[in-house]
């Protein structure tokens, strides 16, 4: 005999648990602290809520309380979003000190159309999911920028983000690049002129 019981899987009622310690320790160090649950969006929870609770009878009185906390979740984390200091911001250097002392995550689209003469890579407002340019948008937080752009993304470390923002407002001081657009039009202008 090899040392191994042959009957032992066989007999009814035993359960086999390989690590008995695992369950254990699982609850033990769930990290509860460290990634609380995100609220889920108040869109979310309009799509989940199907009944009215108004409507559910007594028998279905659990269904109703769930549906009850669940809209009243989805109430509280909308007026959240509306008090977020952040919502509609345009100083950038406002929102990446804001990112640094209250970390989180908030997307960011276009300021101003791109045909706008205000544009450039970094007017952008802080705006909600909803409100996205699904084309091209941003998502800033305390680790990075990162760009989805035309179903391709972008990502860079928010220091080195922020000190190339520094460094185009730098250069678009400068009377050849300040002055460019003029320039340009003047150019073009002139050279219709001529023909």
């Amino acid at each position: 005999s090899s040392g191994i019981n042959a009957e032992w899987p066989l007999r009814p009622g035993v359960k086999l648990d390989p690590l008995p310690n695992l369950k254990k320790h699982q609850h033990e160090s769930k990290p509860k602290d460290r990634f609380p649950e995100k609220p889920r969006s108040a869109v979310h929870f309009k799509r989940e809520l199907t009944i009215d609770p108004e409507s559910v009878g007594s028998s279905d009185e659990p269904r109703k309380k769930r549906a009850m906390a669940r809209l009243r979740h989805a109430q509280e984390y909308g007026d959240i979003i509306k008090a977020d200091p952040l919502m509609g911001m345009t100083d950038l250097l406002k929102i990446i000190s804001s990112i640094y002392k209250e970390p989180g995550f908030r997307y960011m689209t276009a300021a101003v159309p791109k045909s706008s003469i205000d544009y450039h890579p970094y007017n952008l407002k802080v705006v909600t999911h909803d409100n996205v340019d699904r084309d091209d948008y941003y998502t800033i937080s305390s680790t990075g920028v990162t760009r989805l752009r035309d179903q391709e993304t972008e990502y860079t470390a928010l220091g080195i983000w922020e000190k190339e923002f520094k460094d185009y407002k730098i250069v678009i001081n400068i009377p050849t690049f300040s002055k460019f657009r003029i320039w340009k039009a003047f150019a073009v202008w002139r050279k219709n002129v001529r023909t």
